[in-house]
């Protein structure tokens, strides 16, 4: 009952040996629970030195302790009214850019393709060809990189659809040989290490996809030649997975760690600017957090790390 429950713990009045020593360590003479109804919110500390006892201070400092405690319920409730807010207003504005993004790769994908196939057309005939060689292999190279830019948009666009679910490890071990190949042209390795615990566990397939290439890819071009790519993933509490993909490159600079997942942000020459902004979109349809980690070593080295809650696989299943 709330009439039981202690509203002082002082040291000279602790009949509790662990409790005057955990006051006396901490340097307070007393602790005064912050009770909101039944709701322990909080404790409030309080050194009266030189003084013994708070006297008649105590009914005052009781009656704040109340005003104390329903000040910090009311502070977080505001703070999540201000965070749902928050969420609410990038969702919308997430979702109006997807639209413009899907406007925008729909009338660019069909001319881009005429563009590639008279280009190609054109090398098949010598003649053009002998005269316009480098020309015709610059417009093929380049429709081919803005393809790969719509796509890209059309992924960012596209809203999330159920797919089957595997587990990390049956993932990786079918993904890992695929990212090995591409990294072997940049002369990068890829090295991996999973939890076998893991798979008993199982996740969104193109959720995971999504999330796995696109930070391998921003890895490989933030590290340099020679360097290896490292994915790991386990467990980082029970029930919740961690995966984390780390690289060798320069590191981000900690006033750009939140700025690099906004659609379209990218520090890169060449960049797109979505592919880590579609990292996190996945990474939310997965119900779990990411998040960067840099430098790791030496002012150099980033790790982006993926938390999201598993789905244990039912009893039988292979």
């Amino acid at each position: 009952a709330a009439s039981a429950r202690p509203e002082f713990l002082h040291v000279a009045g602790s009949k509790d040996p662990s409790q005057r020593e955990l006051l006396e360590r901490l340097g307070f003479h007393y602790a005064m629970p912050l009770w909101y109804g039944e709701q322990l919110t909080g404790m409030l500390l309080l050194d009266i030195a030189p003084r013994v006892y708070l006297d008649e201070n105590e009914p005052i400092l009781l009656g704040l302790s109340r005003q104390i405690a329903h000040s910090l319920v009311a502070c977080r409730h505001v703070e999540e009214k201000v965070t749902l807010e928050k969420a609410l207003v990038r969702q919308e504005q997430l979702a109006t850019l997807g639209l413009a993004a899907a406007a925008i790769a729909h009338e660019v994908k069909n001319p881009l393709s005429s563009i590639k196939t008279l280009a190609q057309l054109m090398r098949e005939d010598h003649e053009i060809n002998a005269n316009y060689h480098r020309d015709l292999a610059y417009i093929v190279t380049e429709t081919d990189r803005l393809n790969a830019f719509v796509r890209r948009l059309l992924d960012f666009a596209r809203p999330s659809a159920e797919s089957a679910e595997i587990s990390v490890p049956e993932f990786l071990n079918m993904a890992v040989p695929v990212l090995k190949r591409v990294s072997a042209e940049r002369r990068i390795q890829i090295e991996h290490q999973v939890d076998p615990a893991l798979a008993g566990w199982l996740v969104n397939r193109q959720a995971l996809q999504h999330v796995v290439t696109n930070l391998v890819q921003n890895a490989l071009d933030a590290s340099p030649q020679n360097a290896a790519v490292r994915i790991e993933a386990g467990f980082e509490r029970p029930g919740t997975i961690r995966l984390a993909i780390t690289d060798a490159g320069a590191g981000v600079p900690e006033e750009l760690q939140e700025k690099i997942f906004e659609p379209f942000y990218t520090t890169k020459s060449s960049g797109t600017g979505l592919g880590l902004a579609i990292a996190k979109k996945n990474v939310e349809e997965l119900k779990g957090q990411l998040r960067v980690v840099s430098p790791l070593r030496d002012g150099r080295g980033s790790s982006f790390v993926v938390t999201f809650p598993g789905r244990p696989a039912p009893a039988g299943a292979k």
